[in-house]
């Protein structure tokens, strides 16, 4: 008996299948040949019991599916070497992410730099991005984005706003060599210094502005304190209520919220504060030091994002990523290739954003650690395709070896900046695109309007 459980123990860790049900149904999924079969309640028993013989070995062939029983593994594709790659590296680079200063006015009690540096909260850090880098940067991204229809340029920090100059200094050179792209801004504030002609300037060159505001004025600042350890709750309200009051239109498609999950016994008035609010867009922050400590909270949220009405999760939560998820089920079934290039939020550097810090140092993007691991080179290494390799390497040797033989590889939400939390966010994740592919399979969602939208999405 020992023999047979440590048989079907190997077996789970090397068979890349899932099984489900759904409204009574009976599916397997098989992310080697990435298809979704039903398949019988007979047939579903005897995989989920690890049963192997001749009645199964009829019951695959009559629902058309390859024996899971057979190691097979999904290959690693060398895409990053690809003429395709190295063409859209150099044509159609989609977003450029400046962090134009690492001064902060803010003593967040969480700050990001408390990740992103070691944990070392040191707020005295004197870089600013020069005139020189910030022109270099967006030459060589506009130079390398000529092919696409939409570019995104970002700035971030620190806070962005203690170089409001650099931020007008930026978009004129934008306006004056861009290569007929349309340019769309975005900018991440705590909000503290959106003062009339800022906003005005913001508004005129059609800015989205995305704002860190952790709820009610009781949540907010008891971590967002300003560098006089003052609360900064109504300074910002205000500025948000200016936008609101003279730019009505604008406050309602450009303005979007992010939120740090910290407080677990005021989730319902948070989820309540932005509800009341009608936001269009909210994302929610997680920090490390604050992951463990607050998990129950974590999980409130999500469960919040199931079970409230679709009014109140389309406000308080990314939606977007939601239907992101939902379009690559669509998917399942067109792309049988034996191959990945990494788990599917891997985005590969330069394909999708780049991000410059202050001194010209290339990364990914603004969430990954800003250690030698990760970073692509300086100004002068843009597009260097070895530099990218290298950094592939190191991640998949420590990361992706560990997503071999996972079912859920194909969808999953790791990238570069989780490598240091994938032991604990495996199972979690797992367990949401399972819940998320159930809905997706559900008569409900099938049967509605919605899944027809995402499917022509998914094929075009």
């Amino acid at each position: 008996m020992l023999i047979i459980e440590k048989i079907l123990c190997k077996l789970e860790e090397t068979m890349i299948y899932k099984l489900l049900t759904v409204d009574s149904e009976k599916y397997i999924y098989d992310a080697y040949d990435n298809i979704t079969v039903q398949i019988s309640d007979e047939l579903f028993d005897m995989i989920n019991n690890g049963i192997c013989n001749h009645r199964y070995h009829e019951l695959i062939e009559q629902f058309g599916i390859r024996d899971i029983y057979q190691d097979k593994h999904l290959s690693r594709s060398d895409y990053v070497h690809s003429d395709e790659y190295k063409w859209q590296v150099q044509n159609s680079q989609k977003q450029l992410v400046l962090s134009i200063t690492e001064n902060c006015n803010m003593r967040c009690e969480y700050c990001g730099y408390y990740d992103k540096r070691y944990e070392k909260n040191d707020h005295n850090i004197s870089d600013s991005m020069s005139e020189h880098t910030l022109k270099a940067a967006i030459k060589k991204f506009l130079t390398c984005s000529r092919e696409m229809d939409v570019v995104y340029i970002s700035f971030y920090g620190g806070e962005p706003l203690l170089k409001f100059d650099l931020i007008q200094t930026a978009v004129k050179f934008v306006r004056e060599m861009h290569y007929g792209q349309k340019i769309c801004f975005t900018i991440t504030t705590n909000g503290l210094l959106l003062t009339p002609d800022i906003v005005q300037f913001f508004v005129e060159n059609d800015f989205t502005i995305t704002i860190s505001l952790d709820g009610p004025k009781y949540v907010h600042d008891k971590y967002r304190l300003d560098a006089n350890g003052n609360g900064t709750y109504t300074r910002i309200i205000n500025n948000i209520m200016y936008i609101k009051k003279n730019y009505i239109n604008y406050y309602e498609h450009n303005i979007r919220y992010n939120v740090v999950l910290i407080e677990h016994d005021k989730k319902n008035e948070i989820v309540d504060f932005f509800y009341h609010e009608s936001v269009s867009y909210l994302g929610l922050s997680l920090t490390n030091h604050f992951r463990e400590k607050y998990k129950d909270t974590i999980n409130y949220y999500k469960n919040k994002e199931v079970h409230l009405g679709d009014e109140v999760a389309s406000a308080f939560f990314n939606v977007e990523k939601d239907i992101r998820q939902l379009i690559k089920f669509c998917k399942i079934g067109r792309d049988d290739e034996h191959k990945v290039y990494m788990p599917a939020a891997y985005c590969l550097p330069y394909e999708r954003k780049v991000y410059v810090t202050a001194n010209g140092s290339l990364y990914p993007c603004e969430k990954v650690p800003e250690t030698a691991n990760y970073m692509l080179g300086n100004l002068e290494d843009w597009n260097n395709i070895e530099a990218v390799s290298s950094v592939i390497e190191k991640s998949y040797n420590t990361y992706c070896k560990k997503c071999a033989n996972c079912w859920a590889q194909r969808f999953c939400g790791m990238c570069f900046a989780n490598e240091s939390i994938i032991e604990d966010k495996c199972d979690e994740t797992r367990a949401n695109i399972e819940k998320s592919y159930s809905f997706f399979l559900s008569k409900e969602f099938q049967e509605s309007n919605m899944y027809n939208k995402l499917l022509q999405i998914g094929l075009d």
